[in-house]
């Protein structure tokens, strides 16, 4: 009777220790938990690459008309004075001599006259030879010169505009996209109290007293 006591106070002794050991573990895990299961957020900057647009202004070539002068030669009558050499008839007075015969006495008093015969008797010129020179009115051809206008081949230069294609450049606005960099935050989860970084989030909210 007395090992039959006994047995039952074991058994009842061995109930009690199950649940005390359980607790045992739900203490320690919950001191685990507590420890290790909070984290606290941690931030850092990385430089993180974009796509944007650019805009930028580029040198277009395109074709434009230009104009431009140019001396043309280009021949025409001028207009001068000369002088011209021209035959013409004059009217000028010539003197025909004449001769005849003067048989009058004396009549080698004239000067335009010579005694061919004398008188025997008074010794006086009777006939003379006489020349008379006459007037005549005559013509004759004369070269003069008179001033003509004449004209003449003459080269002269005119200016005229003309065009042609040049090429010009203009500023012309593009886009390009173009890869940039910017600084993000980025966020990780650390231990609350021995910084070791955590897979999880768990934050314990605070208790305002």
């Amino acid at each position: 009777m007395k090992h039959k006591k006994e047995h039952k106070s074991d058994k009842k002794h061995s109930k009690w220790k199950i649940p005390l050991f359980i607790v045992g573990i739900i203490l320690v895990l919950g001191v685990l938990f507590l420890l290790l299961a909070p984290t606290k957020t941690m931030s850092y900057q990385v430089e993180v690459p974009y796509e944007t647009t650019e805009t930028y202004t580029e040198k277009e070539p395109y074709t434009a008309q230009e104009s431009y002068t140019v001396q043309v030669p280009y021949e025409t009558q001028e207009p001068y004075e000369k002088q011209e050499a021209y035959t013409s008839t004059e009217t000028y007075t010539d003197y025909v001599s004449e001769t005849y015969y003067d048989e009058t006495e004396f009549c080698d008093s004239k000067s335009i006259c010579d005694c061919i015969d004398t008188s025997w008797w008074t010794g006086n010129c009777i006939k003379c030879v006489c020349t008379q020179q006459t007037p005549v009115e005559k013509t004759r051809p004369v070269t003069k010169y008179r001033t003509v206008t004449d004209y003449k081949t003459v080269t002269k230069y005119k200016t005229e505009t003309k065009y042609r294609s040049v090429t010009k450049y203009k500023d012309v606005q593009k886009t390009r996209p173009i890869m940039k960099t910017k600084m993000e935050n980025k966020y990780y989860e650390v231990n609350w109290l021995f910084k070791f970084r955590l897979p999880w989030k768990i934050h314990i909210p605070r208790i305002s007293g």
